[in-house]
């Protein structure tokens, strides 16, 4: 759950994140080359899924106003 939260706040702030699963695929890319599309992990699922269903700050704010 901690990269789930990490990654948002990473996003959120305009940077790329990566678990450290993809980071190793990324890795491995490097050393062997990749000769196919790697599917997303379930923790990179969880993270777009969050992004997805959570409300942005903006639309948060408007609710108050």
């Amino acid at each position: 759950m901690e990269d789930i939260i990490t990654g948002i706040h990473e996003i959120v702030q305009g940077k790329r994140f990566l678990c450290l699963q993809t980071e190793s695929i990324f890795e491995k890319k490097e050393k062997n080359g990749l000769y196919s599309v790697p599917k997303l992990t379930h923790r990179e699922k969880e993270v777009l899924s969050e992004a997805a269903t959570r409300p942005t700050q903006h639309k948060l704010l408007r609710s108050y106003l």
